[in-house]
């Protein structure tokens, strides 16, 4: 038996995003759609002939054009979560709170509501890189500053820094678009649950 206590166990972001992922192991498609683009945005960054010119060109390029993506994306992720939040009733919310899912470790309402939760990390998280890209990648800003000082040969060093910054943003990207997949899906799935709890609780005890 669920206690009250439970549902408000998580003090902040970084617990609820930790329950859910220790409760909710990533699926092996998922992996496998954003771990190939990913690996074409390393070969790509890494055996590509780019001047670092072109290299950070193509890094603030695809910056500014990700925190317009995201920053869209996080306003159809809420109006997603209004969706599951009006649609369901209070009572199916506390018959929601009281029962396990699958897992056995979370309740159905927690799996449901940390699903947005971890959506909405996800997407935050990746504006904020982005927006760190776009601030410390100016030209002439702090990265390129920090990177002139350097001794030795700095162009090879902006060089790995430019390859390694553009791998790590691609393979962001790709991942932010499977988090996406999963929470179209999440969406169509929760409300189905709320339709599917509501037929089965009307339906005469004896079926």
């Amino acid at each position: 038996m669920i206690e009250p206590s439970d549902i408000t166990k998580e003090k902040s972001l970084g617990a609820i995003w930790w329950a859910y992922r220790k409760n909710t192991p990533e699926r092996r498609a998922n992996r496998l759609l954003y771990g190939v683009p990913a690996i074409l945005g390393i070969l790509h960054s890494f055996l590509g002939s780019q001047s670092v010119g072109q290299l950070l060109s193509e890094i603030r390029s695809l910056a500014d054009l990700s925190v317009s993506f995201a920053a869209s994306i996080l306003g159809f992720l809420l109006a997603g979560f209004t969706i599951f939040a009006v649609m369901t009733k209070p009572d199916l919310f506390a018959r929601m709170a009281t029962t396990k899912y699958e897992t056995g470790q979370l309740s159905f309402l927690k799996q449901n509501f940390f699903a947005f939760i971890d959506a909405f990390i996800v997407y935050l998280s990746f504006v904020t890189f982005c927006f760190a890209i776009h601030i410390l990648g100016a030209p002439n800003g702090v990265a390129s500053t920090a990177l002139g000082q350097l001794g030795g040969d700095a162009m090879a060093v902006k060089r790995t820094v430019a390859r390694v910054v553009l791998s790590v943003e691609i393979a962001s990207l790709s991942y932010t678009l499977v988090k996406l997949k999963s929470f179209i899906f999440n969406v169509f799935h929760i409300v189905m649950t709320g339709i599917r709890w509501e037929v089965e609780a009307k339906k005469p005890s004896g079926e």
